[in-house]
């Protein structure tokens, strides 16, 4: 992300208005956030004795499996990563709806993961819009 930094930046600001400043200290942040998971997925995940007077006690982690997470368009890059950094760390495989105003940002996004290693399938955008002027009770 931080390689990327002045291109995500300008998608942000292309897409949603936000201030080319703004969008550099966004990619920061997120990239710190999923630089945090990363370092610490070991400790994070490992399983733990816990004391008991009745008996042996272990807390272990496991997937929990598909999620959907629905994303605002304010925070395009801060938002995915502190959604998508804790879920892929433990194992879970995400499907994300972006809002209508940020596919270039959540395209950008993916990229970035797949880049990184992440496994196909493993994250995938939904890009689901509401027609307007459309009955919703349908």
């Amino acid at each position: 992300m931080l390689e990327r930094k002045e291109t995500l930046a300008r998608l942000s600001t292309l897409e949603m208005g936000k201030r080319i400043s703004e969008g550099r200290s966004e990619i920061e942040l997120s990239a710190a956030i999923l630089q945090y998971y990363a370092d610490n997925a070991e400790t994070f995940l490992s399983p733990q004795v816990i004391e008991s007077k009745i008996g042996d006690a272990r807390l272990e982690y496991s997937p929990l499996g598909v999620l959907i997470g629905v994303q605002p368009w304010n925070y395009p890059y801060y938002q995915l990563s502190r959604f998508a950094a804790p879920q892929l760390m433990a194992g879970n495989v995400l499907l994300v709806k972006h809002a209508p105003s940020v596919p270039q940002c959540a395209l950008a996004f993916e990229q970035l993961l797949t880049h990184a290693g992440s496994p196909a399938g493993a994250y995938t955008n939904l890009f689901l819009f509401e027609r307007s002027g459309g009955r919703t009770d349908r």
